[in-house]
């Protein structure tokens, strides 16, 4: 599995996703078990909503979780790419309410 092409010197998390607000949670696609092993990030049913800004085959969300995805870059973003994320935050917001 390859990760980390542009750090490579940067750890994987060892956790498959960080709780980094109360109610929002963030997450990638592999994590580094308590063995040390690379393991994949898949989310089931543990998230009423999963939005997704990349998305890899098999990694989930469960097919009764609402799934948003809105692919971007990593590099500028044109403004329909902008508008796409106002609109995600904004559902990301108000389903957290």
């Amino acid at each position: 599995m390859k990760t980390r092409q542009k750090n490579p010197d940067v750890p994987e998390p060892d956790e498959p996703w960080s709780e980094i607000s109360p109610g929002l949670w963030m997450g990638g696609h592999v994590w580094t078990d308590g063995t040390g092993r690379l393991q994949p990030a898949v989310a089931g049913d543990e998230f009423d909503l999963v939005i997704s800004l990349f998305t890899r085959a098999g990694h989930g969300p469960h097919p009764a979780v609402q799934h948003l995805i809105t692919e971007l870059p990593d590099g500028p973003l044109t403004a329909d790419q902008i508008h796409s994320i106002q609109e995600l935050a904004r559902t990301a917001v108000s389903s957290s309410t």
